[in-house]
């Protein structure tokens, strides 16, 4: 039997950084292939947080190109641990079904 975790993994490969990203912090602007928003970690005046949608990834270019995947991803724009992002995207996305 699969663990929680990868079991949410699978399933955030399948909907994606972009729409984790909408529902967790604000809406990606399209550049291209990549999407941006703004740095959680600064006061962008433009955004320099790059959402990958091929590889479901981000880095944020203005805080030492921190990157990481969707669970990571909540993990620093909301400032909390592994396990209490899993749980948020897990009740997000029962929300959503």
């Amino acid at each position: 039997m699969k663990s929680d975790f990868t079991l949410a993994k699978e399933e955030l490969q399948r909907i994606g950084i972009k729409r984790v990203a909408a529902d967790f912090y604000a809406e990606p602007k399209r550049k291209g292939s990549v999407y941006f928003v703004k740095s959680p970690a600064t006061h962008d005046k433009t955004a320099s947080l790059a959402l990958y949608p091929n590889s479901n990834r981000f880095t944020d270019f203005a805080n030492g190109n921190l990157s990481g995947d969707c669970i990571s991803f909540v993990v620093y724009v909301k400032g909390c641990n592994q396990w209490q992002a899993l749980k948020e995207l897990q009740e997000s996305l029962r929300r959503q079904k």
